[in-house]
């Protein structure tokens, strides 16, 4: 009977921290555009350079296709209930099909709570009614080059691992300012790829179950507006523990693997599991004794 209750206390616990995240688009989504990218330098023939680095600030794609920028926080989108808005890939392109309904329901309820920083640039991504975006992918050296310097020993790793860690982005787009005056945004941006704690909390939120035979949930609530983060697991034993709100669970140390590691802590006892690959479905870790595979739990959304 305890395992029982500890179960439904679990699952309440998921149900509650898991929205923003749905189940893996049946859309075909490019897998290397997955991951955290920073914005190296944007570039256009009329001035409008500012709103491209703002438009593309702080930006990461899940293995679902699920976007996050500076205007649309996926920490904010989660802890509200919204659903991210998704993208798909066709011909190089990148399509954010469900941006627009994303901004609608976020009027209301998002905007409000958003950081003052964070308003300007949701203020601009509202007056875009169109938008292509074409991708290519370029390869940076390990050692990197003069535009693009590694800043930690993870950008060195991954600079080394990956033929896809440079990206151009070249952005078409029409922006209505008051509805009649409309003028046209062109641009290029060249990003870095990175890994970092907003990609990798975002990649866990949800739920999932390992091969040691425990439940895991992850996922964002709110406290007066503002984003917490917080995570538990119901232990193959039936033991439920629970982490202090505000909590991360990810960590990188110099020498670690491309995807760090996740720590988690509970009343102070915490473990350590490298992180070796990840994809929409499954994640690989590594303790101090052997492999354990995390799978996620889609038929529970």
């Amino acid at each position: 009977m305890k395992k029982v209750f500890a179960l439904l206390i679990a699952l309440s616990l998921m149900l509650s921290l898991s929205a923003g995240f749905s189940a893996y688009a049946d859309e075909a989504f490019d897998p290397g555009l997955t991951g955290a990218w920073v914005i190296d330098k944007a570039e256009s023939s009329k001035d409008d350079s500012d709103e491209l680095e703002d438009l593309f600030n702080d930006l990461f794609f899940l293995p679902d296709g699920s976007f996050s920028c500076a205007a649309l926080p996926f920490p904010y989108v989660a802890a509200m209930g919204l659903e991210a808005p998704k993208a798909i890939t066709a011909d190089k392109t990148i399509i954010l099909n469900s941006l627009a309904d994303v901004l609608s329901d976020a009027a209301n309820s998002l905007f409000s709570i958003l950081p003052e920083a964070n308003k300007q640039y949701a203020e601009k991504v509202k007056m875009i009614t169109d938008l292509r975006i074409g991708y290519e992918f370029f390869d940076i050296p390990e050692e990197g080059s003069n535009d693009y310097v590694p800043r930690n020993d993870l950008e060195k790793t991954l600079f080394k691992a990956s033929d896809k860690d440079g990206l151009k982005l070249h952005i078409a787009a029409i922006v209505s300012e008051d509805g009649l005056n409309r003028r046209s945004l062109e641009g290029d941006c060249v990003l870095h790829k990175t890994i970092n704690e907003d990609f990798m909390n975002a990649y866990l939120t949800g739920s999932w179950s390992d091969s040691n035979k425990n439940f895991w949930t992850f996922g964002y609530g709110a406290k007066d507006g503002v984003p917490y983060y917080q995570y538990s697991v119901l232990t193959s034993t039936g033991s439920l523990l629970t982490s202090d709100p505000g909590c991360s669970p990810w960590v990188h140390y110099a020498g670690d693997t491309v995807f760090g590691s996740l720590e988690t802590d509970f009343d102070g006892a915490n473990t350590i599991y490298k992180i070796i690959d990840l994809n929409a479905d499954t994640m690989s870790l590594r303790d101090e004794v052997g492999e354990i595979i995390m799978t996620r739990e889609w038929s529970l959304f």
